[in-house]
């Protein structure tokens, strides 16, 4: 499994409506091969910090995933609020399941 956490800083005021985009979100990365789930965390001590996770099974999906035209559409979104971005990916070693 390969994870990929993107930490957005969203400005003051546009928490909400950022928080809306992603619950209404066009769902189009669900749909993608090798997509398995998708997280909207928000910072409890920020609230004006979410963090989007999402994992895949391989990094080859997911790298097949963010030169698609199908990612390409769902960041546009993103362009009419200014944000401050941090990306991490991991590859799963291990899980409490196994």
């Amino acid at each position: 499994m390969y994870i990929v956490h993107s930490t957005v800083n969203i400005p003051e005021g546009k928490v909400d409506e950022v928080i809306g985009i992603y619950q209404k979100r066009s769902r189009l990365v669900d749909e993608f091969e090798g997509f398995i789930s998708f997280h909207l965390l928000q910072n409890e001590q920020k609230s004006s910090e979410l963090t989007v996770q999402i994992c895949w099974d391989s990094k080859e999906n997911y790298l097949k995933y963010i030169t698609s035209d199908a990612y390409k559409k769902v960041h546009e979104l993103e362009k009419n609020i200014q944000t401050r971005n941090s990306h991490q990916s991991a590859q799963l070693l291990g899980d409490t399941r196994w």
